[in-house]
């Protein structure tokens, strides 16, 4: 189970933008326009400039697109403006989550031992 502060950091920039509209009024566009602001950069902790990472965009993405899905299987809308048929019209980030492995100091002695 996720953490109140967790669900309440993801859930907070989807209650700015689309707090005081009905599921029904978000579109594809509305959606686009979401993620063009997400890129931007912004002041964060005090620091000016800093951008969210790509994954930081998904999991925000994730947590809309998961509120459409359910709306959509209760039939509160006919589709999510995700989708057209099978066509994806809204797609999540690249991610990039590569980490460097170091070598540890087991394996420096060892490659130096050789």
């Amino acid at each position: 189970m996720a953490l109140a502060s967790t669900i309440d950091y993801r859930l907070k920039p989807l209650i700015e933008r689309f707090g005081d509209r009905r599921i029904a009024e978000i579109r594809t566009a509305d959606i686009e326009d979401f993620v063009a602001d997400l890129k931007k950069p912004r002041t964060v902790n005090g620091l000016d400039g800093r951008k969210l990472m790509p994954a930081s965009i998904n999991r925000t993405l994730g947590l809309l697109r998961h509120m459409l899905n359910w709306a959509v299987g209760r039939e509160y809308l006919d589709r999510t403006p995700f989708r057209r048929g099978t066509e994806v019209l809204v797609r999540l980030e690249r991610e990039d989550n590569t980490r460097r492995r170091r070598v540890s100091e087991q394996e420096e002695a060892a490659l130096l031992a050789v």
